[in-house]
């Protein structure tokens, strides 16, 4: 089996944004999500949505995040192929995120 990391970063809006869609096997290492409002909170929602038709697994649900920090959530969280990994926030482009991960083939 060939292993390679990667990673997805970007903004987060209130519609949800897809961090990741697995090809193959994937371990999720770990999901940083920061606030970059210098002055407002804001909450982040974190679900794994299954290839199938299961429902979501929710991962956080509206977590605040306080202005000019970062939160970190460690996995490991596993996605089956075609698994993808989303992430909603409270307001947009206030938050960001990075999801650091293995995939395995």
């Amino acid at each position: 089996m060939a292993e390679t990391m990667g990673y997805a970063q970007g903004a987060i809006t209130t519609g949800g944004v897809t961090a990741l869609t697995a090809s193959g096997n994937v371990s999720v290492v770990c999901i940083r999500v920061a606030n970059v409002d210098g002055t407002n909170t804001a909450d982040v929602t974190i679900a794994i949505d299954p290839s199938g038709a299961t429902a979501a697994t929710t991962i956080a649900h509206t977590v605040p995040v306080p202005a000019d920090s970062v939160l970190r959530f460690d996995g490991p969280f596993f996605l089956a192929n075609g698994d993808a990994l989303t992430l909603t926030a409270s307001a947009d482009n206030d938050l960001t995120y990075r999801v650091e991960h293995l995939t395995i083939t």
